[in-house]
């Protein structure tokens, strides 16, 4: 990944990253917010929601994402997940162990709130 014009910080678990209590303090300063839906999973994102500072663009992606216009109500910017298309294809692919990136049958999608970063990331097709 490269970084222009800015610093990127990540918050997880493994050794030379920075620890997530570090999130209080930094998330309230970063223009862009980056986070997974995972932490909708483990009951965080409400808490990390909260320290983006307002006019962030935030961003909730992976495959655990839920593709909810609801979550553009609760301060995300950007949502990003995956959608199954082909519930066949996917619980087969699944059912033999495939990791996310091996998984057929789904469909990666992005949506966007309006938004000045927003309108300059994505095509308006994919815009809510």
């Amino acid at each position: 990944m490269r970084i222009s014009n800015g610093t990127l910080r990540a918050f997880c678990a493994r050794e030379g990253e920075y620890a997530a209590a570090a999130a209080a303090d930094l998330i309230p300063r970063a223009e862009v917010v980056a986070l997974t839906g995972s932490a909708l999973i483990n009951h965080t994102l409400d808490g990390l929601l909260s320290l983006c500072r307002p006019g962030a663009t935030v961003i909730v992606l992976g495959p655990s994402t839920p593709l909810s216009p609801v979550l553009f109500d609760h301060g995300a910017t950007i949502i990003s997940g995956a959608r199954v298309v082909d519930e066949e294809m996917t619980l087969c692919t699944v059912g033999q162990g495939a990791t996310f990136q091996q998984v057929q049958g789904v469909r990666l999608l992005t949506l966007a709130r309006e938004h000045d970063l927003a309108d300059s990331l994505l095509p308006k097709a994919s815009r809510l």
